[in-house]
């Protein structure tokens, strides 16, 4: 383990304006020491400098990756910023020393309230992207929240969840049963009705898509 105070890494740019947190070097994966609101002021320090930032986060399958796929160690070596999402990541660094909290634990669904709230308070314009099943989340916030949004990039989206999963003929459908649930089954299938993109469509202004 290697321990440093460095806000990023020299290859990702200057970072001499982004929040000094320590820095840790584990099994080759580099983690920061950041909670939220260090976060969200790496964003606003970018923002003030008219710069672009990269921040990418380990959990225990990137950690699991990062030996094997050059790639993903290209794009987290060139980062700004690199946190933990997920407890995992908490819990492997201190089996070797590392001390990380809960407090550096921080997950996108936890950070995206706060990060929509610091913005609408900014000005700053939000966009999102995603695909497959990220396309997905990708519809569900279209309809659900597009006041929060400037714009919307859904890359080959899954958004007829119902219909889709209720026809096992296409392939591997069945096998997402245990993670989408089964919509035979009210319970699940009016989980799915309520989020599904291509169900919920509405007359409301919808950001740029």
């Amino acid at each position: 383990m290697t321990v440093s105070t460095a806000a990023g890494p020299a290859s990702a740019g200057s970072t001499s304006s982004l929040p000094d947190v320590p820095q840790y070097t584990m099994l080759g994966i580099r983690v920061g020491a950041y909670d939220i609101p260090r976060l969200n002021a790496c964003i606003a320090s970018a923002i003030a400098d008219d710069r672009r930032i990269v921040i990418a986060n380990h959990n225990l399958h990137s950690v699991y990756l990062h030996s094997r796929d050059a790639r993903l160690r290209e794009f987290h070596a060139g980062a700004d910023v690199c946190h933990a999402d997920g407890m995992a990541v908490i819990a492997l660094g201190r089996l070797l020393g590392v001390p990380l909290t809960k407090r550096d634990r921080v997950t996108y669904v936890d950070w995206i309230g706060p990060l929509l709230a610091q913005a609408a308070r900014s000005g700053w314009r939000v966009f999102a992207l995603g695909g497959s099943a990220g396309g997905l989340l990708m519809g569900a916030i279209a309809n659900l929240a597009p006041q929060d949004y400037r714009g919307i990039v859904a890359l080959v989206p899954f958004v007829d969840v119902v219909t889709t999963m209720l026809d096992e003929s296409i392939p591997l459908t069945t096998n997402e049963f245990d993670e989408w649930g089964d919509p035979k089954v009210k319970e699940y299938y009016d989980y799915l009705l309520g989020y599904s993109p291509y169900d919920n469509v509405i007359a409301q202004a919808y950001p740029a898509l």
